[in-house]
Order: C-alpha cells, then structure tokens, then sequence
C-alpha cells in the first residue's frame, strides 16, 4: 500500500520571454504603483500582470546592463552597469541620471533614498552620497578604500545598513557611518545577506539568522534549518513568519511556542535572485535562469491533490467518521483525512476497478458501484472484496443504503440488492418498464429518494410500497444529472443543457448553457447561491440575477476543473468544498475566496493616435481625418491575469459587444460625433457584469474647436513659463488673474462652440450611421466596420465572408402593393436578417435599395454557405405575402457568398481595393443566384 498515493500540489506559475520578458535572467524586482519593475541584461522590465514594456537606451536609460531596481515613493531608481537613472513611476519616462562610470565610479550596484533629492549610491568603488538636483556628488568616507558596495537597505526612521564586499556591514546614521560591530555581531562572521522590514534588521550568514531592533540591538537569534544555506533574501511579513529564499528553493520559517521550525517549501528552482510580495498576497521571485516566479495567494484558499497514478475522480463521500473522505476513481480509490493531508491511502481492494460511487457501513465495510458490479471490500484487505456481477444488471453508477439494504442503480435500471442473499431485485415503473440508466440517487425524506435517469427523466422512488412516481418538470427533461435541496425546501436541479429551480412544485429555468449540459453535479451553497460543477470549471451561481458570480477553471493554468459526474462536489463543514475533477482532487475555501477576490475593474493604460488629441480626464478630442488611435486596456488585477479578456463596444458606431485580449482597441478615421467606450471584464474567478464607462471620444470638425483647445494650451504654457520668470511677487499675481480671464473667457467661447457640435451631432446622428428606413446600419456605417475587421484579420491571417443579399422580385412586389407595403417589407427583412446574427462581430447593413449586406469574421467557406441558407430559410418562414413572385407565394431572397484568407495588407489604401474586390465577387455570386432560379445561394 503506498501511504501517499495523493501528491499535494502547489500552485506555481511562471512569466517569461513567452510572455514578453526581455530576459530570463532577472537580477532584482520591487512592486511599485501596481506594477513589477525588473533589472535584467537586457533593460529595465515592467510587468503589470497583462503587458511587458522594457526600458531601454532606446527610452532614455544609460544602458540595456540593469543591476537592481528599489521603489522610492514616485519615482523609481534603476541601477544599472553605467550608472543610475531615477524614473517616473507612471510615465516610465527618465528624469534625472548619472553615469558613474564616466566619472570613475565603476558600476552602480544599488541605491537607496535618503531625502527628497539626496540619494545613497552603491558603486563598483565606493560609496558615494549624490543629489540629483545640484548633481552634487560627494564620496562618504570609510576606513576602506577599493571595495564595492554590495547591498544597502534602510529602516523606517532612517537608519541604514551598508553590505560592503570585504569589510562586512556598516551605520549610516545622521550623516555619519561606522561599522556594525558590537556585542551581538562581534562573532557573526560572514554575512551573506542583509534586508530590513517592519520587524527590524535581519543579518544572515550560511547557518543563522539575527533579528535587530531599530536600534540596533539583538532580539533574536535563528539557527538555520539546513547545515549549510545560502540566503539571498528574507521576507519578514508577521512576527512569527519569514519567507526564506535560498539559492535554489524558498520555504517557511514558522515561530511556534517561541521556537522557529521550517515549514513547507513553496517552490524550488535553478538560481534565485530576489523575492518580493504585491498588493494581492501573491510572492514573486526572480531567477537567473526560469524569469519570473509566481506563487500565488490562492494556495491559501484552493488545495490541489493529483494522483500519482493517473486517475480521474468519480465520487467523493464521507466516511463514517464523519471525517475522512472517500474517494472513488477510474482504477485507483482513496481515504483521506480531510483535518491531516498526510494521513491517506489507497483502497487497494478497489484497485483496477472502476469506482462510480462509494459508502462505508457502521462495521466499516465498503460499498461500491462499478463499471465491472458491485463491489463489497474491507479498507485494506484486497483478498476480502468479492464483485457481484450481472448481464443483466450492468455496470454500476450509484449507490444508496436503506437500512439494511441497498438501492443500486446501474446502466440497465434501479435494483435492491439485499446484503443477506446476496441477490439483485430490479424495480420498474407502474408499467413494468425499467428506468434504463440511473445516474444517482438522493434522499428526499425519511422515505423516499429521487432517483435521476438519463433518458427518461426525475423519479421519487418510496420504500414503504417499493413504488416508482415520475416527477413533472413543466417540459421534458429527459436527462437529470442531479438534484439537492436547501433549508427553505427549493430544490436545484441540473437537467440537460438547463439549470432549474424547484418550489412548491413549482419548476423555473434559471440557467441555459450552450454547451450540452448545463452541470454534471449542483450543491446550494446558501438561500441565494449554487455550486455548479460542470465542464467548464466550478461555477458559483446567483439564482436571483441568474448569472455566475465566481467561474473557476484552469488553476493552474492548463489544468482544467472539469467535473465528472453528480457526486463530485462534496461541501465538507461550512467552508469546504472537495472537487472530484478528470484531472486532481480540488479543495476550495469558497466563503474566504469571496471575502478576499474582487472582480477587476478596467482602466485606461494608454492611448496613442497617428493625429494629435487632447485627453481630458476620461474624454478625448480629436478631428476628424485619416488617423488610427490604439487604446490600450489594463486592470492591474493579479488574482489570475492570464485569465482577463475585455468585451467592449464604441455606443454610436458599433453597438455589438467585440473581444480582445491584451491587444490594444483600434478605431480609425471616424466620422464627427460623439462615442462612448464601453468595458466588461471577464476572467477566470470573480465574475462581473457591470459595464464600465471608459472614455468618451469626440471627433470633431477640423478647425474649429481644436484649434481653440489647441490655443488655451499654448497660452496657459506660455503664461506658465512667464509667471516663472517673474521674480516680484505683485507682478506673479497680476500674471495669473490675468491667465484666469484669458482662460476663463476661452472655457466660456468654448462652452458654446461645444453646445452647437453636440446639436449638430443630434441632428446628423442617424444619417452618419443608420438606415433611417429600417433602423440598421447604413452603407457609410458597414465600410467603417468592414476596414476595422479587415485590419484585424490581416494582422492575424485569419478568414471573412461578405453575403450580398437581394429581395427576390422586389419591384414587383412595390408596383402592385405599393411604396408603404414595400417600405413595411424592407423593414420586417431586416430585422429577420438582424436576428440571425448571434456573434458580436457580424454586421448587417442597407447596402441600397432592396439590397443588404452581411459581413461575417473568421468563419470558412462552408460556414459561410451554412448561414446563407439559414437566412434564406429564415425569410421564407417570415410568410410576406408575395403572389406575383416567380419562385414562391411569399417574399424570398438570393444571396451571393464569398469567402478569402485575408492576407497582411500594408495600408488603407490595399484595404480599400481587397474590400472592393471581395463585394464585387459577391456581387457576381448573388447575379448567378438569380440567375440559377432565386431563392437560393452561390
């Protein structure tokens, strides 16, 4: 018997040049301003959870060679091989530095804040006090000379320490430094480490570790866990809990009853450089070799089991003792102590079959449904199991006891199987018919069970008259994966594609899914939420705004929650859930991780155009032209950010919801108006529906208002400028009364000139961009669109369709019922036409007369021709009475279908001719659809 089949399993993740480092040679990081800045060889990289810049000499950085990286309240200090730079936090751009090795300094290692504008500097040759606003720079002296700095770090009231390369640690205290040598230090030889925190100084060497107050004197003294230890950075977040990171592995150090013991080990890795925690809990280290590691703040709520031998879980129940868990799977079953991880074993009895379902009587004795029959095993005994197997009973699915004896369904019916005779008895309906497979069974009360089938619905099964009773649903459901009950008596049912709830008798959908089935297993969570496990990962709904609050899936990434059958969610006391899943056994904190992960919120990371604009707050202005303007999305959340995609749409110009993922938004030239930006965030944990207003874009006429903004800006600089070289105060102030009135009155010309274009907007709205007949998109609206989806497409070589659609016989329809009739036809095509389309990047327009048109994105050929017939065959159920028509009594359409790989197209102008080409082939397709007899498509 292995004693640890189950291996605990931690979860790391890991952000490399895959995702855009530079690097993956990392040799220091700090958080700062929501984002991780990182010294590498080749620049200065910054990661904000979705996106990678990397500073450069390219960005004003004295060279690509970066040392380290330290945070100093806006600004950030980069140390690099030549010298130091000091960087705004939020524009990354280069505000002041010094090239060290141009004045004989060498390198600089690290560099430390000392006041506003005074700074510390750790050079290849000293250490060296500079202010960055004088450039004064002045070495502070030692009793050395030649040595290199190698760490510097300060305390909370300005105390710091000095790591020198030969002559160990040194005071920088009141503009003075001495070395740090007293009674606690005098015999702690060989630091290899220095760090500060909000509990003090840590000092450590290869076997221990001290703890210095602020003043310096010793409060404790650690013995290290391993005999030799090469620290390269503590972590001291609580008074009884330090995160050691050695060179090739972090792990705790856990203080209990005043002694300090190595708790587990977090990761393990070739060569770490540096370590640091974020805003969200998540510990992140630096290596020389693997880039950046993360260890994430959901291994506090979410505990990962993967067995060693490959197993998927079927069935998770309670032992007897109300403790452990029984674990059914495919060839491997399990005990495990859910208070101790480390107490667990294998159901050996078990082994090779293929456990359904699970239960352990009052003596202890196992239970199980299997593919191959009943089995009936001690815990640890294999030469005890005996397996009843019938032909004509099947492979078994669940399993549920009624006193002395059991209810087993199986893939052929229900039966009672009687322990005493060791006999099956089938049970049918009152027609004598079997219920086919059972998929699980549930207590309902003290006498009754329902009993849920695939193909013929929910059954309650009463013991006292050995009776089946099929339960109503409203419509047919014919597959019932699961059912359970809360407090107040409704009951969640999982039924198909479908999630339903049931009160009083009274059934309701509450949820429908695409996929083909809506839930393998359900559990209330409380009177408002239920845990859905499904195929996509576990899904916490909300019966009352019927929408998924919390999706879980690919945590990890790439390992997938997917659930297998109705008994693999087990809740486990108030807080604990246990997910049997195809892959590992899951447990989840669901009550913390809600109080804990917020949903994130987009933000506005930068926006950039090929015109000039004015970005005010949330509002941004610019003429109209040929321009492109990228908009780029963040939300600095990092719960799970390889998981965030945004679903945003521009109110005005296109109303249907697009995708992106870490690309930027791209619009260009629109018309003049005004359009709103509008975002949704979906991710991988807390869900979110709210749509959040992002930026309002105005694109108006040229010459006019710009210029006006334009010249408020230049005068306001300009009067800036003057008000500073002014040196009499009474003359300062007159300067900006003066600033005041100009700007004032500007604001007020402004104010108008503002309250005539939105006017004109109202007016000119509907004919930019609408049909004014059938309330659609117009030909001007669906050119726009079409050049933004081709632009797409070529960046990604990815397929589009256009189908061109006529009316058949149209103008005999308006010659004998008129220009209203006709006008009433047009309108009633076009939202049935509009109502075909499902996906957010298909657009349909008026493209004349009787004419539209059908832009379809990355679908083929024959996707392509399967939605033309949907649409031909979509008019013909309309039922438009059409009796001098050639080709049918009621009104039809013909369409013209083409299809192209769109490949890399240089400039507009090649969009243009590659948009052209493809509707006139369209165009050609729709005449030999006519011309093959209507209705029809080509």
């Amino acid at each position: 018997m292995n004693s640890h089949p189950l291996k605990p399993s931690l979860i790391i993740e890991n952000i490399s040049r895959l995702e855009g480092l530079p690097s993956q040679q990392i040799h220091s990081l700090c958080y700062s301003h929501r984002k991780f800045w990182l010294s590498t060889p080749n620049g200065l990289a910054i990661y904000d959870g979705e996106h990678v810049e990397i500073l450069n000499q390219h960005s004003g950085l004295l060279t690509h060679g970066q040392r380290s990286v330290t945070s100093n309240r806006d600004t950030i200090l980069a140390c690099s091989d030549l010298g130091i730079s000091i960087i705004n936090a939020e524009t990354h751009q280069s505000i002041v530095d010094l090239n060290t090795v141009d004045l004989g300094l060498g390198w600089c290692q690290c560099a430390i804040s000392i006041d506003n504008n005074d700074y510390l500097l750790g050079c290849a040759k000293g250490l060296y006090r500079w202010n960055s606003k004088s450039d004064e720079l002045n070495k502070v002296s030692l009793d050395v000379s030649g040595e290199g700095v190698l760490s510097i770090v300060k305390s909370k009231d300005q105390t710091i320490l000095i790591q020198m390369s030969q002559s160990g640690i040194w005071v920088y205290q009141n503009e003075m430094i001495r070395p740090l040598i007293n009674q606690y230090t005098k015999s702690f030889n060989s630091a290899n480490h220095i760090s500060a925190s909000t509990q003090g100084f840590l000092i450590a060497n290869n076997k221990s570790i001290i703890i210095l107050d602020f003043d310096l004197k010793l409060k404790e003294h650690i013995q290290l866990p391993d005999i030799e230890s090469m620290i390269v950075r503590i972590l001291f977040p609580h008074s009884n809990h330090m995160i050691i990171a050695e060179k090739t592995c972090v792990y705790e150090l856990i203080k209990h009853d005043y002694i300090w013991k190595k708790g587990k080990t977090l990761f393990t890795t070739a060569k770490i450089t540096d370590l640091c925690y974020d805003s969200f809990n998540n510990l992140w280290a630096t290596t020389d070799f693997s880039g950046l590691i993360k260890y994430p703040a959901l291994n506090d709520y979410i505990r990962t089991f993967v067995p060693k031998k490959a197993t998927s879980i079927l069935t998770l129940r309670l032992a007897q003792n109300g403790q452990d868990i029984l674990i059914g799977g495919t060839g491997h079953s399990y005990s495990l102590s859910s208070q101790n991880d480390a107490i667990q074993s294998e159901i050996s009895s078990l082994k090779n079959l293929t456990c359904w379902d699970i239960y352990q009587d009052k003596q202890l004795k196992i239970f199980a449904a299997c593919n191959e029959g009943l089995a009936i095993c001690e815990m640890t005994d294999n030469s005890s199991v005996q397996l009843f197997t019938d032909k004509n009973i099947g492979a078994g699915r669940c399993i549920q006891n009624i006193g002395e004896n059991y209810l087993y369904g199986s893939v052929y019916g229900l039966f009672i199987f009687y322990p005493s005779s060791k006999k099956f008895e089938p049970i049918n309906d009152s027609l004598g018919k079997t219920l086919s497979y059972i998929y699980t069974i549930v207590p309902k009360d003290t006498n009754n069970y329902f009993v849920t089938t695939l193909g013929r619905g929910l059954w309650i099964y009463n013991t006292d008259d050995n009776t089946l009773i099929s339960v109503e649903l409203k419509n047919k459901y014919l597959n019932i994966y699961d059912i359970n009950v809360n407090k107040e008596g409704a009951y969640a049912i999982a039924a198909d594609n479908k999630l339903l709830l049931m009160i009083d008798s009274q059934v309701t959908e509450i949820f429908e899914s695409s996929d083909s089935i809506a839930a393998w297993t359900c559990r209330w969570h409380n009177k408002d939420e239920i845990l859905i496990g499904t195929s996509q990962g576990l899904q916490l709904f909300n019966i009352n705004c019927r929408q998924p609050k919390y999706v879980i899936n690919n945590v990890p990434e790439r390992q997938f929650w997917e659930f297998t059958t109705s008994r693999s969610l087990l809740r486990k006391g108030e807080d604990s859930y246990w997910c049997g899943l195809n892959e590992s056994l899951n447990v989840i904190e669901i009550p913390r991780l809600i109080d804990t992960v917020q949903a994130p919120i987009p933000e506005i990371k930068s926006v950039s155009s090929s015109s000039q604009f004015l970005l005010d707050g949330n509002i941004l202005t610019i003429e109209e032209g040929s321009w492109n303007l990228d908009i780029m999305l963040c939300s600095y959340w990092l719960w799970k950010e390889k998981s965030i995609s945004y679903h945003y749409r521009l109110v005005g110009f296109h109303d249907n919801w697009r995708k992106t993922k870490h690309e930027p938004i791209m619009y260009s030239a629109l018309p003049s108006g005004e359009y709103l930006l509008e975002v949704q965030v979906k991710c991988g944990l807390a869900q979110s529906n709210q749509k959040i207003k992002l930026l309002l874009i105005k694109v108006i006429r040229k010459g006019t208002i710009f210029k006006l903004l334009t010249w408020i800006k230049k005068a306001i600089a300009t009067s800036i400028i003057k008000i500073k070289q002014r040196k009499n105060f009474w003359k300062l102030y007159e300067s900006h009364l003066e600033l005041e009135r100009i700007v004032e009155k500007r604001t007020a010309d402004l104010s108008i000139a503002n309250q005539k274009l939105q006017e004109m907007n109202l007016s000119l709205e509907l004919l930019s961009n609408k049909d004014q007949l059938t309330g659609i998109n117009n030909r001007r609206a669906f050119q726009n669109f079409v050049d933004e989806e081709i632009k797409r497409a070529s960046r990604n070589k990815y397929h589009f369709s256009i189908l061109m659609i006529d009316i058949d016989y149209f103008k005999q329809y308006n010659d004998n019922y008129g220009h209203l009739a006709g006008d009433l036809c047009l309108k009633l095509v076009a939202q049935n036409l509009l109502s075909c389309l499902h996906r957010s990047g298909d657009i349909l327009a008026r493209y004349g007369g009787e004419e539209f048109i059908i832009a379809l994105p990355e679908i083929d050929q024959q996707q392509a021709k399967n939605f033309a017939d949907l649409c031909i065959k979509s008019i013909n159920t309309l039922g438009i009475n059409h009796e001098h028509s050639a080709v049918s009594s009621n009104i039809t359409i013909s369409v013209g279908v083409v299809n192209s790989l769109v490949e890399p197209l240089k400039n507009r102008s090649e969009r243009i001719t590659f948009i052209t080409k493809l509707i006139g082939q369209a165009d050609e397709n729709l005449y030999l659809a006519k011309k093959q007899g209507r209705n029809r498509s080509v």
